[in-house]
Order: structure tokens, then C-alpha cells, then sequence
């Protein structure tokens, strides 16, 4: 088994560099260190978001790592996104795809629903943008277009521990460490003269770690019902990172035909804010689950590169969903087996234009379906719409399709004479 998941990991960091992307494009990834994207696996995307009180043992729980203190199976997860996104304003109407590996996760149980180790890679951010400005200039009526280009992001590798304490309650620690580059681009465009562009790029490549906490407590009711409580903190930490900013002078199909480095090594940090996670939930084990999960973070405690808020605005966001298993023994059918999800989603994002904090709303769903004893293909779609007309809106439609590998820790091979 455990070369069987060194293979998978092997597999699934082949893939992701080879098909990495650039997440979707949103006009709201221009400020701050762009589209914050959950630390959620396609299960859990599928009910909403909600994990920070809820688990189970055949997959891992990357919202609470409190909750990996359930497992006692090995467990290999990873899967890919596609995200569809349409744009509308009073002067803008403009559609685009894209397509990425969306994480890697490993867990495997030191001391079987006591002690789980979990190792595993995501995105964290999404800078991913264009947006087109004119003006003309008073003086001598010569049209200036500034273009501004965004892109990269944030993604980090972790290591959590989940410890039962006790039969009802249990802890979790993760650390992270976060990596990546962050490119702005300017570009200005004089009285559209495509062969005298002049761009200033900058960039910052970050690197660093940081820490979270986890709580969990479940309550057994009667009949294999529990009420399930968690709480999870992430500290603020200043993200350090290097810059680079370069002048240049492009031609038409955007050849450079001069530059100059303004700044190379410049060390600096941005200011992460601390995120706080509440979740509550009803359980019938292996039956079905409803929870809530509520999250808070500070984005006005945000501090750029250069030591700016960015105008960002406190954030909460409320999951709401549910998942059923009709009968998870069933022999006679299989879909009784399948486990089928639904959620909704409502956020109050960081992002502001025109002074109007921008509101996200969405809806999700999807299922697990069983391919052995515990494994499992799993997808989960949101439908949702960010902002309104008055400001830009934003309608997606995103798509994860997972893979779940499970096995018994510790298994032994049989012996044959």
C-alpha cells in the first residue's frame, strides 16, 4: 500500500506541473493577494464548504485538523477544477475558462482514530486579471489607454496533526508553507501607438510559514447520532517575499525592445490577516450530515508590499449543506450506496468598487461514488455570482472532479506457501 501511494503522490505532482494554470479571470483578483481559495477537497466543496465540525474516516479534513483524529484508513486524495466565468458591466461583457490541478492530499493514521498525520498541497490565492482604462488629456487631446495585467498567486504545502484527547474531544495543528510569485503589470499606451508601449513590472516572489489551530468536540446523542462542534484559528503572519520591478518598452505584439531594472532583491512582507472558522453539525453515522460552518477574517489588518490596507474590508462568509448516503452496506443497489451532497454559500467578501462591498452567493452540489470497498470518485459543481450590475458581476460555474484512494493502515500482505 504505501508504494501504491508514493506512486499516486508521483503521478499527481506530474500532472499538476504539467497541466498547471492560471485560475480564472475576475476583475476583483486586483486587490490584495487576490481571490482567497479555500482549503476545501471536492467533498466538502460539494456541501457548501462546510468541514469544520464534520469528518469521516475514508476522507481527510483540510478545513479542521482537529478532525483527522477520526481517520483510521490511509487516505490519498487529489483532484482537478475547471472554472467558467462571465463578466458583465454597463461597458463590459466578456467570458473565460480555465483549467488546473486543484490539490494533493496524504493521510495516513500513526494510531488508527487517535493520532493522523496529513500532508498536502494547494492553491491559496488567485491573481488573475486585465482591465482597460482611457482618458484624454485636456491640454492637447491626446488619447492615454493604461492597461493593468495581473497574475499568479499564493499556494501553500502543509503538514497537519490531528490527537483525540479524551472519548469527545480533539486538537489539531497544521503548519504551511506558503510560496509563489505575484506579477502586476502597467502598461500605458500613448495615442494608440502600438509600437511605443511602456510597462512597469513588478513582481514579488513570497516564501514563508505560518500556523493554525483546531478544536473539535463530539457529542454522542443515541442511536449513532452526534452533535459535533469545531473552531479553527489561523494567526496572522507577514508573508516575506523579494521584488523586482523592471521598466521596459515594447513594440506591437509585445516584444521588449528596451528595459531597465529599477529594483532587484528589494525584501519586504505582506501582513496576512488571522481567519477564524466556527462549525456546528448533526451527524447519523454513515448516514447523513447537516452543519453550518461560519468564517471571519480581518482583512483590514491587511498590509501590502509597501505597507498599504488596500482598502480592504473585514470579510465573513456562512456554508451551509448537507450530505446522505441511502445505505452504505446495500448489495442489491448501488446507487443506495452513493453518497449525494448539496449546499449554499454566502459571503461578504474584502473586495469593494465604488465604495459598495462586493457579495458573493452560491450553490453547490454533488457526489461520491463508491469503486472498491472504500474508494471513491468524487465531483462537486458551484454555481454562484459575485457583485451586481452596478458594479461588475461576475457569474461562474465551476466543475471538480477528485479521486480518493483509501486502504487499512498497517495492512499486512498475505503470505502464500
Amino acid at each position: 500500500m504505501r508504494n501504491r501511494i508514493i506512486f499516486l503522490i508521483l503521478f499527481g505532482l506530474t500532472i499538476h506541473f504539467s497541466l498547471k494554470g492560471q485560475g480564472g479571470e475576475s476583475p476583483y483578483t486586483f486587490q490584495g493577494i487576490g481571490e482567497i481559495i479555500p482549503p476545501e477537497l471536492t467533498h466538502t466543496i460539494a456541501m457548501g464548504g462546510v468541514g469544520i465540525s464534520n469528518g469521516v474516516i475514508w476522507h481527510l479534513n483540510t478545513k479542521n485538523p482537529a478532525l483527522l483524529a477520526k481517520n483510521s484508513l490511509t487516505v490519498f486524495e487529489m483532484a482537478m477544477a475547471g472554472d467558467f466565468r462571465k463578466l458583465v458591466s454597463d461597458t463590459l461583457s466578456r467570458k473565460n475558462a480555465s483549467a488546473e490541478m486543484s490539490y494533493l492530499a496524504f493521510g495516513f493514521p500513526i494510531k488508527s482514530q487517535k493520532w493522523t498525520l496529513s500532508v498536502g498541497y494547494g492553491r491559496f490565492s488567485n491573481v488573475h486579471y486585465s482591465i482597460l482604462t482611457s482618458e484624454i488629456l485636456s491640454d492637447d487631446e491626446v488619447l492615454v489607454n493604461t492597461k493593468y495585467d495581473g497574475s499568479g498567486g499564493l499556494s501553500n504545502v502543509y503538514v497537519s496533526n490531528g490527537f483525540r484527547i479524551g472519548k469527545l474531544l480533539a486538537l489539531g495543528i497544521k503548519a504551511s508553507y506558503f510560496f509563489g510569485p505575484i506579477t502586476n503589470e502597467t502598461t500605458v499606451i500613448i495615442d494608440n501607438n502600438l509600437n511605443n508601449q511602456m510597462v512597469l513590472k513588478d513582481r514579488v516572489s513570497f516564501s514563508d510559514v505560518n500556523f493554525g489551530l483546531g478544536l473539535a468536540y463530539i457529542k454522542p446523542l443515541k442511536d449513532n447520532l452526534f452533535l459535533n462542534f469545531g473552531l479553527t484559528y489561523d494567526l496572522e503572519a507577514n508573508i516575506s517575499g523579494k521584488r523586482l520591478r523592471t521598466t521596459e518598452t515594447r513594440i506591437f505584439n509585445g516584444t521588449p525592445i528596451s528595459s531597465d531594472t529599477l529594483v532587484d532583491g528589494q525584501k519586504g512582507a505582506i501582513v496576512l490577516p488571522a481567519h477564524t472558522g466556527f462549525g456546528i453539525s448533526l451527524e447519523k453515522s454513515a448516514k447523513w450530515t447537516l452543519g453550518m460552518d461560519v468564517e471571519l477574517q480581518t482583512w483590514s489588518d491587511y498590509r501590502d508590499f509597501d505597507g498599504r490596507d488596500e482598502n480592504l474590508n473585514d470579510s465573513y462568509k456562512i456554508n451551509l449543506g448537507g450530505e446522505i448516503t441511502p445505505d452504505i452496506t446495500s448489495i442489491t443497489s448501488y446507487l443506495k450506496r452513493v453518497t449525494y451532497r448539496l449546499g449554499l454559500n454566502l459571503e461578504r467578501t474584502p473586495f469593494s468598487v465604488n465604495n459598495e462591498q462586493i457579495t458573493e452567493i452560491g450553490i453547490n452540489f454533488g457526489t461520491s461514488l463508491p469503486v472498491s470497498r472504500f474508494s471513491r470518485l468524487n465531483w462537486a459543481i458551484q454555481l454562484g455570482q459575485r457583485g451586481t450590475s452596478n458594479t461588475i458581476k461576475e457569474e461562474y460555474f465551476k466543475f471538480y472532479f477528485g479521486i480518493t484512494f483509501n486502504d487499512f493502515a498497517w495492512r499486512k500482505r498475505p503470505i502464500y506457501d
